[in-house]
C-alpha cells in the first residue's frame, strides 16, 4: 500500500521578482490585518499584488480600496490603534494630500507604509526625489530606504517588529524609489 505524504516544509526557492510583489508578500508573511489602497502610481503595484493574493485565497486580511490617500490613512491609523496589523502606502502628492493622518498617527498608531518615492512637482511628473518621504522626518516616524526587492522584503518584516516592539512604537515609512 502506497501512502502519498506532505513534506512538512515548502523547498527553499529563490524568486525573481519584482519590490513590489517583495512587499506584497512580506505583508502575507507578516500576517497584515487590514490593507487600504487608493491608486496612485508608482506604489499602487503594491497593492495589486497584494490584492491577487487576497483573490487566490493565499492571504487572510480586510482589503478597504479608500477613497483617497488621506481616507486610507485614516482607516489604518484607527485600526492599528484598536490592535489591527495594517499596511498602507502612498507616493508623491498622494503623501502630501494625506499630511493631516500622517502628522498625527505616531502618537496613536504603529504601522508600517511604503512610499513610493516620486517628485511632487505638477501632475505627469515621475521622477524619483525623496521629498515625500522626508516631509515626515521630524513628526516622530522612522524612515528607511531600500534598493533591492530582496531589501525591500527583509525591511518589510523588520519593520513590523520595529514598530510594535514596545520600547520603540513608531510608525516606520518603507521608501522605494519609483516603481522598484
Amino acid at each position: 500500500m502506497a501512502v502519498m505524504t506532505q513534506p512538512l516544509v515548502e523547498q527553499e526557492s529563490e524568486l525573481l521578482i519584482t519590490g513590489s510583489e517583495a512587499m506584497a508578500i512580506a505583508c502575507k508573511l507578516a500576517d497584515v490585518d487590514v490593507v487600504t489602497a487608493f491608486p496612485i502610481r508608482p506604489y499602487d503595484t503594491v497593492m495589486q499584488f497584494m490584492s491577487q493574493l487576497i483573490a487566490d485565497g493565499k492571504m487572510d486580511c480586510e482589503f478597504i480600496p479608500a477613497d483617497g490617500e488621506h481616507s486610507q490613512f485614516e482607516i489604518v491609523k484607527h485600526a492599528s490603534t484598536c490592535g489591527a496589523r495594517v499596511f498602507v502606502g502612498s507616493s508623491g502628492v498622494g503623501w502630501m494630500y494625506a499630511m493631516e493622518a500622517l502628522t498625527v498617527t505616531p502618537a496613536c498608531a504603529f504601522h508600517v507604509a511604503i512610499v513610493g518615492n516620486r517628485a511632487l512637482d505638477d501632475p505627469g511628473a515621475f521622477g524619483t526625489e525623496h521629498n515625500d518621504a522626508l516631509s515626515v522626518r521630524d513628526l516622530g516616524w522612522h524612515l528607511v530606504w531600500v534598493d533591492s526587492a530582496q531589501e525591500a522584503f527583509d525591511t518589510n518584516l523588520i519593520a513590523y517588529r520595529f514598530a510594535e516592539d514596545k520600547r520603540i512604537m513608531t510608525p516606520v515609512a518603507i521608501s522605494l524609489d519609483g516603481a522598484s
